[in-house]
């Protein structure tokens, strides 16, 4: 069966993309890798480290014959940049959220990702299409460079 009218994912499918991925994703990255990494280096280091290794994952998706190049390029783009902030989140309301915040926000993150095609080139000469790229690369830079100050100065006080 369909998971939604028109949009092409199987409901097992839909399942995988807004359940389980997420939480072993965010078992993975923000709660294993993250964490060796925060006891090793900087806050803000450990938090692009395991944002860029996030967004290199998703290169998996390049073996996969339904992605196009340009979908699995974009995917490693925003994948990084988000990976990014859901860790400066883990850092910085860990303790008091634990993997909660990173989960929920992931979820919903690929629920409003799920019904995007995947199969066709992304046309940047479409104004919509480059918009909202533009806007989401501004909106997660905005909050992640927030959030790298914040943990600058956190570390700052150690």
């Amino acid at each position: 069966s369909q998971a939604g009218a028109g949009f092409g994912v199987s409901a097992k499918r839909a399942v995988e993309l807004v359940l389980i991925a997420p939480v072993r994703e965010e078992l993975l990255f923000r709660g294993i890798a993250l964490h060796v990494l925060r006891n090793r280096v900087r806050g803000d280091t450990a938090v692009l480290i395991s944002g860029l290794w996030f967004g290199l994952c998703h290169l998996a998706n390049a073996s996969v014959a339904r992605y196009h190049p340009s979908y699995v390029l974009v995917q490693v783009v925003l994948a990084s940049l988000f990976g990014s902030f859901l860790s400066s989140r883990m850092l910085l309301r860990g303790k008091a959220t634990g993997l909660l915040e990173p989960l929920v926000l992931h979820i919903s993150n690929n629920i409003f990702s799920a019904p995007l095609p995947v199969s066709t080139a992304l046309d940047f000469s479409d104004p919509f299409i480059l918009l909202s790229f533009a806007q989401t690369v501004g909106v997660y830079l905005a909050l992640l460079l927030r959030d790298l100050r914040a943990l600058r100065r956190i570390d700052a006080e150690r």
